[in-house]
């Protein structure tokens, strides 16, 4: 993906009902809304619009989830071109956890890596998110070892997760 990659949002759905996020390329037209987000989902840390530019303009997988009317319900972002995918981030809003679209962003990428021919995916979850970790679980994920103080703010260890792909 470029980051020239054109920025579309899906038509709405009616209301009431409850669709699965529509999953687009994100663009840079949506770095402040994303750093936005992820800066609400947590605690005002995290990634900021220049970080995910960066991962815009070397390639990295960058997705975005939106709802009806386009409205940004989460991101997911992916290191590419190394054979065995890393995903680096992956950030539901907070007000939208439970309702699967943490789900769906982590299918993409490993439906992304699975394209590209990567042999694995790993990724790091904080040592607090038993959330995250079942939901991982649940993907097929495994735990391959720990990162001490890995997350600076606040300073936790994260376990480091794998997905095998088979060949």
């Amino acid at each position: 993906m470029t980051a020239a990659a054109p920025c579309k949002v899906e038509a709405a759905t009616p209301r009431g009902a409850a669709p699965p996020p529509h999953l687009l390329p994100m663009c840079r037209q949506d770095l402040a809304e994303v750093a936005a987000m992820e800066r609400l989902a947590n605690a005002g840390s995290g990634w900021t619009p220049g970080v995910f530019a960066d991962a815009l303009a070397c390639g990295h997988e960058c997705w975005v989830a939106r709802g009806a009317g386009g409205r940004l319900l989460g991101h997911a972002v992916m290191a590419a071109g190394t054979g065995r995918g890393h995903l680096l981030n992956l950030c539901v809003h907070p007000l939208e956890r439970g309702r699967r679209h943490g789900r769906a962003l982590a299918r993409q990428m490993i439906e992304r890596a699975r394209q590209r021919g990567d042999t694995a995916l790993t990724l790091e979850v904080r040592a607090s998110n038993a959330v995250a970790a079942r939901l991982y679980a649940t993907l097929g994920f495994h735990e391959v070892g720990w990162r001490r103080n890995f997350y600076r703010s606040p300073k936790e260890a994260a376990r480091l997760l794998e997905l095998r792909f088979g060949r």
